[in-house]
């Protein structure tokens, strides 16, 4: 199931904003997206007055893929969009932008699932989790921090003030390169959902660790040692699961480690429970591998689109990001 909400309506401040993604969030859904406010013609966001009313901030951008060359003219579609208004300011907007990032990113195609499991068991609600994830970057590392400060930097730079400037810019070829190059008009969410994904995987199993050891420090003082060997384990099989999942000469690639938890069992439950009651008396050894069926996809993902950053944009979008995990079993001979 999935839930969808906008970003800019008037009356919505950044706190009613975040409240909305949290009911959506333990509603039960395993997806959420977030848009930006689109100013269309035919509805009050092109009124003056009701603009004026709401001190309704718009600017331009360039819709995604929308571009062509016919008959000699350079034709591209674009948008008006909502960046401010009086009860959210730019500011807010971008980091609601941030949000919707690590939404798309980290809970969306429960490809961090685990995390987020064991944040429950610790009664740390999915969405209380998200937010922490958002409000404590800081303590991540400076790739994801980088990650975030281009994102944030581009989501300035799509904008435009005035349609004129928007088309007069691309209208020229060097910048028309750019739209068909996918240098610039892209959309961003997508873009560096893919970078967080194919490029920060071990950055962010190390953030989403300590985030979760953090918990523990703070709620479990009695129980911090057995806790913390619970989340590194836990750690290392997501770890071993998402592997250069993005890499497409990982195709062939086996893993394997021993654990002293059940994952596959606890993870099957509908209700969350401590992945203590999980704890196995002899290790079992996990092995972590593509079937044919995962084997077959991955080629025609990326013969289809590449592995460049744009192609990998292209891939998280078209199919579910779950389905380029390595599958998981006991026996490597039932992986197929």
């Amino acid at each position: 199931s999935t839930g969808e909400l906008i970003v800019g309506l008037p009356g919505e401040t950044k706190e009613s904003f975040k409240e909305g993604v949290k009911k959506i969030i333990d509603s039960g859904v395993n997806k959420i997206t977030i848009y930006t406010l689109m100013m269309l013609y035919g509805t009050e966001f092109k009124n003056y007055k009701y603009r004026e009313r709401f001190k309704m901030k718009g600017k331009f951008r360039i819709v995604p893929l929308n571009i062509g060359e016919y008959g000699g003219t350079k034709v591209f579609d674009y948008e008006e969009v909502c960046i401010e208004n009086k009860d959210m300011s730019f500011e807010d907007y971008l980091e609601m932008r941030q949000l919707s990032l690590i939404a798309e990113s980290i809970y969306n195609n429960q490809t961090f699932e685990v995390f987020f499991r064991y944040a429950l068991t610790l009664g740390i609600s999915r969405s209380d989790f998200l937010m922490q994830i958002l409000s404590n970057l800081n303590l991540a590392s400076k790739k994801i921090n980088q990650i975030f400060s281009d994102f944030t930097k581009e989501s300035k730079d799509e904008l435009w003030e005035s349609e004129e400037e928007l088309v007069n810019y691309y209208q020229k070829e060097e910048n028309y390169q750019k739209l068909l190059t996918g240098k610039a008009g892209g959309n961003l969410i997508y873009k560096y959902k893919s970078m967080n994904l194919a490029t920060a995987m071990e950055d962010w199993t190390e953030y989403l660790t300590l985030l979760l050891k953090n918990i523990v420090d703070e709620k479990y003082k009695k129980e911090i040692k057995p806790k913390s060997q619970e989340i590194q384990m836990l750690a290392e099989y997501h770890k071993q699961r998402t592997w250069k999942f993005l890499d497409k000469s990982s195709s062939n690639t086996s893993l394997t480690m021993d654990s002293d938890y059940n994952f596959i069992e606890w993870l099957e439950q509908s209700e969350s429970k401590p992945l203590s009651m999980y704890r196995l008396k002899k290790p079992i050894r996990f092995y972590f591998a593509y079937t044919e069926l995962q084997k077959k996809e991955r080629y025609d993902q990326f013969r289809r689109y590449g592995a460049s950053i744009n192609g990998l944009s292209k891939i998280v979008t078209r199919i579910k990001v779950e389905n380029l995990l390595r599958s998981v079993g006991t026996n490597p001979n039932t992986i197929s």
